[in-house]
C-alpha cells in the first residue's frame, strides 16, 4: 500500500500530478487549496488546484485537465487559472489556504 501524504493522498498520485505540472507550458506554481489543503477532506473529496503562470493560456489548461484525466486518478482534479479568477473570496482562499504542490516545496 502506497504511503500517505499531505492532502490525503498517496505518493504515487502527488508524483504523477506533479510529473503532469512539470510538462506544462508557462506553469510557474501550483497550489493545492480546499478541503485537501484545510486537512477536512473526505474519502474521494476532490482534488482543487490553482495553477499560477501569467503566460498560461486556456489551450494550457485544457491540456492539461486532458493529460490529468489520461492518469485515471480516482479522484476528480479541479484546476482554475488565478489570473483569470473574478472571484476576489476565492482569491483570498486560495492565498489563506493554499499549500504548494508544484514544484515540490
Amino acid at each position: 500500500m502506497s504511503e500517505q501524504q499531505p492532502f490525503g493522498l498517496t505518493s504515487d498520485v502527488i508524483t504523477k500530478l506533479r510529473a503532469e505540472l512539470g510538462r506544462t507550458a508557462h506553469l510557474q506554481r501550483a497550489v493545492v487549496f480546499g478541503s485537501r489543503a484545510k486537512g477536512n477532506y473526505r474519502h474521494g473529496s476532490d482534488i482543487d488546484l490553482a495553477l499560477f503562470g501569467s503566460e498560461l493560456t486556456d489551450a494550457d489548461l485544457l491540456d492539461l485537465e486532458g493529460r490529468i484525466d489520461d492518469l485515471l486518478l480516482p479522484y476528480q482534479v479541479d484546476l482554475c487559472l488565478v489570473d483569470t479568477l473574478e472571484s476576489a473570496d476565492l482569491l483570498a482562499h486560495i492565498e489563506r489556504v493554499g499549500q504548494p504542490l508544484y514544484p515540490a516545496p
